[in-house]
């Protein structure tokens, strides 16, 4: 019930152009999330002694309150801008009531499909994962705990990078579509390389650095675990696969290219239930991990569903993507340079601790110097010049310059 009045009211928001509100109640959702999951389970089980069960119950309601606190916020960012959104004009519509919902099934359709096939991913490594782990010679448990870790536990911080990524995505709608309808298509280009950009820009260090810090990340999290930084280290990379991939779908469903989507989206789909399973054979047989094939089938899945709609649009539309794979390419390889630097003071700092605390403290103290280092790289070679714009820099400088005047 929250969550359809939660989406009516971004949609609305959105449709008007509100895109950084909405996508900031997108982060607020996730953390009120996680922070209950966290915080009030280990309050439940430690604080008050109560069964697993209840802390399970409070886990669960972290989604809905999560969801609460999201539509609380863009209440008082639509009352705060009433006059700009015209909601004490009244105005009469011919459009019959079912018109309108045959619109909204059109469109809500390709959305709809796009996340089943989504969930069916998980459900086929449900299928395959656990059955060809015992054949390898895992027992029961462990074969669950890995699929538990890939499908449920792991995908929970995975949700970090894709929160964030698709809170971008989705604020491509409304700008590209103002330029759709007026036919800028040069417009259009434009936007969508700067969205690529900076997903590049964002994600690509939060995803290598939580694959890097994976034993610290899971121990403040979890706890101990013989799996899960293991299996987390790789599956993370999906957080990166799935966030261009939502980028990919939003633009497509922009275009109203849904006879390219629809076919793309279930050919990524056959291609991870085809190779699932020979994937983590052959990893095994290399001396790997087996699970870690069941990762990179789904990334490769991904990735053709965006190469698919990516290679139409651009061949179609006559768009370049360049400006984006010179960014992606930097930002890959300022990380790179991060994680060497990461790499050197783990050699004096070391990462693995049981204990939790310590294990947070080591994640916020390894962000921060790894934040830094990319910041300062990539404002040394002018790749957040290019990322965000020199305006974008320039307010920045002045609001900071600001601050320390105030």
């Amino acid at each position: 019930l929250i969550v359809t009045l939660l989406s009516n009211l971004r949609g609305y928001l959105q449709g008007h152009k509100f895109i950084t509100p909405t996508s900031k109640s997108q982060v607020l959702e996730q953390i009120i999330r996680v922070l209950i999951i966290i915080i009030g389970s280990y309050v439940v089980v430690r604080v008050f002694h109560l069964e697993i069960k209840y802390a399970v119950v409070v886990a669960l309601l972290g989604a809905t309150i999560g969801s609460f606190v999201s539509y609380l916020y863009l209440v008082l960012v639509k009352n705060k801008h009433k006059d700009e959104l015209k909601l004490n004009i009244k105005e009469t519509s011919t459009i019959s009531a079912s018109s309108i919902f045959k619109k909204i099934l059109w469109v809500a359709f390709p959305f709809i499909f796009c996340d089943v096939c989504k969930s069916l991913y998980n459900s086929v490594d449900t299928f395959f994962v656990v059955r060809t782990l015992t054949d390898l010679g895992f027992s029961t448990n462990s074969a669950e705990s890995v699929m538990s870790i890939i499908s449920t536990w792991g995908n929970k911080l995975n949700m970090i990078v894709i929160a964030i990524g698709t809170g971008f995505a989705v604020s491509l709608i409304p700008n590209i579509t103002s330029s759709l309808v007026k036919k800028d298509y040069d417009d259009v280009n434009l936007k969508i390389n700067q969205t690529f950009k900076t997903l590049f820009f964002i994600t690509i260090p939060m995803t290598l650095g939580l694959s890097f810090l994976s034993v610290p990340v899971w121990h403040s999290f979890y706890g101990a675990s013989t799996y899960g930084p293991i299996v987390f280290r790789f599956s993370i990379i999906v957080a990166l696969v799935t966030v261009l991939l939502s980028a990919t779908q939003v633009i497509a469903l922009t275009f109203k290219e849904y006879k390219l989507l629809l076919p793309s989206v279930v050919a990524g789909l056959v291609l991870n239930a085809v190779f699932d399973i020979p994937l983590m054979l052959l990893i095994d047989k290399l001396g790997g991990p087996a699970y870690y094939g069941a990762t990179l089938s789904t990334c490769l899945g991904h990735i053709l569903t965006i190469w698919l709609v990516l290679h139409f649009i651009k061949k179609k539309y006559k768009f370049s993507l360049k400006e984006s794979y010179k960014a992606g390419f930097k930002s890959l390889l300022f990380t790179l340079i991060m994680l060497g630097i990461l790499f050197l003071i783990s050699l004096v700092l070391p990462l693995d601790n049981s204990s939790r605390i310590m294990s947070a403290l080591l994640v916020l103290g390894y962000a921060l110097i790894g934040g830094i280092v990319y910041l300062v790289i990539s404002y040394k070679t002018k790749l957040i010049d290019d990322v965000f714009g020199s305006d974008f820099i320039t307010k920045l400088k002045n609001k900071l310059k600001l601050g320390r005047v105030k």
